[in-house]
């Protein structure tokens, strides 16, 4: 929205925009936002060829910055693509979500290694997969309270030394 010279340094009126909203209600900007003046380009950026206008906000605390994203991409998305425009998120959330891939694949990598070093050192890929498929097991029933006579040593024994 472009604003008039005069009421764009005037940060009342700003705050005495009125809104539309999908069931016709008009409300104040300033009530569903915090209006403050900020020295800011005007100026679209370019990146690639294509305008690019970048938006930043911090979550408020105690939001989930994931569920937050989630929510704000369902509402801008149809908007965005109807406008034949695109949304990007990024900063905190494009790491924890990198993050989050990076250690998918290295705890994918780190359970084949173990498997590896499992199979060696019993020689059999049979013996390998029980101990990987019962170590779950047997942390669980250690760290439950146990009425079972089970417990790790138990459990991984029988495992690795089948008759």
């Amino acid at each position: 929205m472009r604003l008039a010279g005069c009421e764009a340094g005037d940060a009342e009126a700003v705050k005495g925009l009125l809104l539309s909203g999908r069931n016709g209600r008009r409300v104040r900007l300033d009530d569903v936002a915090r209006v403050v003046p900020e020295e800011a380009s005007n100026l679209m950026l370019r990146e690639g060829g294509r305008r690019k206008a970048l938006i930043s906000c911090n979550a408020a605390d105690g939001v989930n910055t994931g569920e937050l994203v989630e929510r704000l991409r369902a509402r801008l998305e149809p908007i965005a693509s109807a406008a034949g425009c695109t949304v990007s998120f990024g900063g905190s959330y494009e790491a924890s979500e990198s993050a989050k891939r990076t250690l998918g694949f290295l705890s994918l990598g780190l359970l084949v290694l173990i498997f590896v070093l499992l199979s060696m050192a019993t020689e059999s890929c049979w013996r390998a997969t029980m101990v990987l498929a019962t170590v779950p097991l047997a942390l669980t029933v250690t760290s439950s309270p146990s009425t079972t006579p089970f417990n790790v040593p138990t459990v991984t024994f029988a495992v690795v030394l089948p008759s």
